[in-house]
C-alpha cells in the first residue's frame, strides 16, 4: 500500500524541541533572544503565535516530517548561569535647525538698530491704523513708557531712514521674519520593559549653555552622553543679545521640552527629548 508523503511515518517526539540559543545585541534594535524549536507542525504553531504577539522577527519552516521555528524575540535584559546582562540602552544625540515665524521686532537687527523710541511708535501705529506722528502723541499720553528703563516720558515719530522703512512694510503687512533656531535631541532608544528615562525634569525651563552641557554631559544620567564633537558645535553657536531695554527680561538659552515616547519595531521604545536655544523670556519661562 503507497504512503501518502504528506502524512509520513514519524519515529521519536513531535517536541517541541529547543535548541541552543543566541542573545543579540545592536545599538538601534537592542537586545534579542533567538531561539530555535523543531518539533510537529501543531507543536509548533502555538509557539509561532506567541512569537509574533511577542514583536519577534523570524520564520516558520513547515515540514511533513520535521518542522523548525526559528525567531528572534526582543528582550529586556536575560540572566546566564547568575550572570544578568542589563538591557541595551542607546542615547543619540542630533543638533538639527528649524525655521520659525516670528515678529520682526524679534530680529537682532532691528533691536539694535531702532530705538524703542521707534519700535513703540511703529507698533502704535500699525496697530492702530495712524500716522507715526499721531501713535507717537498717543504713546505720550498714555505714559507708556514711565516704567521703562530708561524711561520714556515723551515720543516722538521716528525720522531715520532704516525705522520708516520698517513702518511702511508693516503696514503692508510684512511684519515677519523666519529665523534658523538650533535645537538639541537626545533619543534615548530601549526595550518596552526598561524604566530608563523616565521622568521630565525642568520642562518649559530656561538653561544656560553651561547648565545645558553640565547635564547632557553627565555620565551619571546617560549610558552615552554627548559626544564631544557636539559639545565644541554647541559651544561655538554665536550668542545673541537682548535689545539693551530688555536685557533684565531675556536670556539666550535652551529652553527643555517635555519627551515624547514611539514605539517602533520589535517593541523598542524612542524618548525623545528637546532643548531649543533662543532668547527666551524670563518672564514666561523659569531659569533652572
Amino acid at each position: 500500500m503507497p504512503i501518502n508523503p504528506t502524512s509520513p511515518i514519524k519515529k521519536g517526539t513531535v517536541g517541541p524541541i529547543t535548541k541552543p540559543f543566541k542573545v543579540r545585541f545592536d545599538p538601534r534594535a537592542g537586545q534579542t533572544l533567538e531561539q530555535e524549536l523543531t518539533g510537529g507542525v501543531n507543536a509548533l504553531l502555538a509557539l509561532f503565535a506567541t512569537a509574533q504577539a511577542q514583536g519577534a522577527t523570524g520564520e516558520f519552516d513547515v515540514n511533513p516530517v520535521l518542522s523548525k521555528l526559528t525567531s528572534e524575540t526582543p528582550i529586556g535584559g536575560i540572566t546566564i548561569n547568575g550572570v544578568t546582562i542589563s538591557d541595551y540602552v542607546f542615547d543619540q544625540w542630533e543638533i538639527e535647525t528649524n525655521e520659525s515665524s516670528e515678529s520682526l521686532f524679534q530680529c537682532p537687527r532691528i533691536k539694535n538698530n531702532v530705538s524703542a523710541n521707534d519700535r513703540a511708535v511703529i507698533a502704535r501705529a500699525v496697530a492702530d491704523g495712524t500716522s507715526l506722528a499721531a501713535a507717537a502723541a498717543a504713546c505720550t499720553a498714555d505714559g507708556v513708557g514711565l516704567n521703562w528703563s530708561p524711561v520714556i516720558t515723551t515720543f516722538t515719530a521716528p525720522t531715520l531712514a532704516m525705522p520708516n522703512q520698517l513702518y511702511n512694510e508693516m503696514i503692508k503687512g510684512q511684519d515677519a521674519w523666519g529665523p534658523f533656531t538650533y535645537v538639541l535631541r537626545h533619543t534615548s532608544n530601549v526595550s518596552q520593559y526598561s524604566g530608563y528615562n523616565v521622568a521630565d525634569n525642568n520642562v518649559n525651563c530656561l538653561y544656560t549653555t553651561a547648565q545645558l552641557l553640565s547635564e547632557v554631559g553627565n555620565a551619571s544620567l546617560w549610558t552615552y552622553p554627548i559626544p564631544a564633537r557636539l559639545v565644541t558645535k554647541i559651544n561655538n553657536i554665536p550668542v545673541e543679545s537682548p535689545a539693551p531695554d530688555e536685557a533684565d527680561y531675556y536670556l539666550w538659552s535652551w529652553k527643555k521640552s517635555a519627551s515624547r515616547e514611539q514605539i517602533n519595531a520589535q517593541f523598542r521604545v524612542d524618548i525623545v527629548t528637546e532643548y531649543v536655544l533662543a532668547l527666551w523670556s524670563t518672564i514666561r519661562y523659569a531659569m533652572i
